[in-house]
């Protein structure tokens, strides 16, 4: 599993089927359900599409490293209208976009409503590094 694994932390990579074994996969698909990733999304993101590396990283990691790198620690605990909070003429709007398109969410309007509705997946906040070095602790 170590070597799927490290696929699986590596931008745009996909497994194939082989690399992991039926109870491996069941392993992998019943720690992603607990972070609200079903067993759908799961095939597709491991065996054909792979990660972005915002998704890898996770959202809390990506606000925390840009209100750090911004001076903006005020911000980083805020939820529901994040984007909006950003303060107005400061060009941060813009950085937070282009920051996260070097990611791979790649689309203004994605970034300005769901970081201002607040609205990621579990596994989306915490990122598939976390998870999988859960799957590799245990």
């Amino acid at each position: 599993m170590k070597e799927a694994t490290k696929k699986i932390l590596s931008p745009h990579v996909v497994l194939s089927p082989s690399d992991l074994t039926a109870d491996e996969k069941k392993e992998i698909y019943a720690l992603f359900e607990e972070y609200e990733m079903p067993q759908s999304t799961a095939y597709i993101r491991l065996f054909t599409k792979g990660f972005d590396e915002w998704e890898l990283q996770g959202i809390n990691n990506i606000k925390a490293d840009f209100c750090t790198e911004n001076n903006l620690q005020d911000l980083a605990g805020v939820g529901e209208g994040f984007y909006s909070s950003l303060p107005f003429m400061s060009g941060l709007k813009v950085k937070l976009v282009n920051f996260v398109a070097l990611l791979g969410m790649e689309h203004r309007n994605t970034v300005n409503k769901r970081f201002d509705a607040d609205d990621w997946k579990k596994w989306e906040r915490i990122g598939i590094r976390s998870i999988i070095d859960r799957l590799n602790h245990e």
